[in-house]
């Protein structure tokens, strides 16, 4: 057995890469080690190696994972290069003139605004702090960060998410590139010299998260919806023609003969089968599926969770089932990030949700399916939902506790839209609020309706 690729578990954080040359280099972000070079030893199931003085013996369960005591290791679709640094420092040094790297950075490039402090550290080292604005991340030290002459690298996020930065001292920029597992390399990073005076980057939006309380605390917080309000018509449009380029992919023999939540889960499984997630592909298009479709083909078959979604819901449409999908929106505003998923009426009366970037639905205890709201509720009370068998992101394994505490996240408010047709993208728009939320201190559009009643806003 020859083994290759790059491999990571939850378990010490860890991150195995295997070469075509059959050499391993492990990184442990609990241990603070960096493409560490490591023997390992093959055997009949598996392999095993070193890790802190003990022996991690692994056995392939599958093409895509090992596992042992403990321990699953899954197979990552993107991989990093291996970057062995001759000498590694968490606080840097830099070669040469170190007043050129000392001061306040910023590109455009990573998630649209990054900005990069190199503050001045004893004797000739620096600290590195980076904000990511949009995202309502501020001064974070990267888990690792080194300097290789006139270049400087640094490593953020777990290993599932990994992300690298590389960039070179050149006319007075640090130029160069990043890359980030699952979303491939980004346009040539930029970073421009804006101050020589370094500065922490704050949280001045009207609505910070608060520091004190994890996630799910906050949606308890603000559980409660308020007052009743007037019925709201949502309108679908249902079995609207079918483009030739999608029958050309073989729609039909999914669906042919399906009914009920079969046929739901159907549709679910041609999108997956045929587009994946990539959120940093964004979604420069317009909102007909073919449209949406295009672009994920431009872009190697990938699109980001709303593009994925519109596209399951008018399919969802197509054959006949009431479908909507639904921005999914967290505590803290401007946000930085959200998730889209789907609504669906079955056919007996009852919701599902359906999460197209994970190929995922739920049930509950009982056998019954999850719907968003209950989804909500279920993370509320803190009590058991079961994914699908099938359910993993982009083809890979499916981790509930990490998709519980994301989608605690995204589910303290909703925005969709009345009007559910091919070309629609939540217009006009509705949002429904908890009672207690500043709703005030955002900017919704100026046609939104906004609602804190939910047996409206579900209706």
């Amino acid at each position: 057995m020859k083994l290759t690729g790059t491999w990571a578990s939850y378990w010490n954080n860890l991150q195995i890469k295997f070469t075509e040359e059959g050499t391993m280099a492990l990184t442990s972000l609990e241990a603070g080690i960096f493409d560490q070079p490591t023997e390992y030893t093959l055997t009949d199931s598996g392999f095993s190696f070193l890790y802190g003085g003990n022996t991690v013996s692994l056995s392939m369960k599958d093409d895509n994972t090992f596992t042992g005591e403990g321990i699953e290791l899954i197979r990552l679709r993107t991989v990093l290069p291996v970057y062995a640094p001759r000498t590694f420092d968490r606080s840097g040094t830099p070669a040469g003139n170190r007043a050129a790297f000392i001061g306040k950075w910023k590109c455009q490039q990573i998630y649209g605004n990054c900005v990069m402090d190199i503050f001045p550290h004893e004797e000739d080292r620096v600290i590195i702090r980076i904000s990511l604005p949009d995202f309502r991340t501020f001064g974070f030290e990267p888990h690792s960060y080194w300097f290789d002459g006139n270049t400087v690298i640094w490593q953020i996020n777990d290993t599932f998410n990994s992300g690298r930065c590389e960039v070179t001292l050149t006319d007075g920029h640090l130029r160069g590139t990043y890359t980030q597992l699952g979303h491939g390399d980004y346009p040539t990073v930029d970073f421009e010299k804006v101050s020589d005076e370094p500065s922490m980057e704050q949280d001045n939006s009207p609505i910070p998260l608060p520091e004190d309380k994890s996630r799910v605390e906050i949606l308890r917080q603000y559980a409660a919806y308020g007052e009743k309000a007037d019925p709201v018509v949502t309108e679908y449009f249902l079995n609207e023609p079918l483009p030739e380029e999608i029958a050309a992919l073989g729609f039909e023999n999914y669906v042919e003969n399906k009914t009920g939540e079969e046929l739901v889960y159907a549709c679910l499984d041609f999108v997956c089968d045929h587009w994946h997630h990539n959120g940093a592909s964004g979604l420069r298009c317009g909102r007909h599926l073919m449209d949406l479709v295009n672009f994920a083909d431009e872009h190697n078959h990938a699109v980001n969770c709303r593009g994925l979604s519109i596209i399951l819901a008018i399919l969802l449409c197509h054959v006949g089932l009431k479908a909507q999908h639904v921005t999914c929106l967290p505590y803290e505003y401007p946000f930085g990030d959200c998730h889209v998923v789907v609504d669906c009426l079955l056919p007996d009366g009852k919701r599902v949700m359906l999460d197209p970037t994970y190929r995922l639905h739920f049930t509950d205890d009982s056998g019954n399916p999850v719907s968003l709201p209950a989804l909500r509720q279920h993370l509320i009370d803190g009590t058991a939902i079961h994914p699908n068998e099938r359910a993993g992101y982009n083809g890979g394994a499916f981790h509930l506790e990490e998709y519980r505490d994301y989608m605690a996240k995204n589910t303290l408010r909703f925005s969709k839209g009345i009007v559910n047709r091919d070309g629609t993208d939540e217009s006009p728009q509705i949002m429904l609020s908890p009672a207690d939320y500043p709703i005030e201190k955002t900017e919704p559009s100026d046609q939104a309706l906004i609602l804190h009643d939910p047996d409206v806003f579900w209706a």
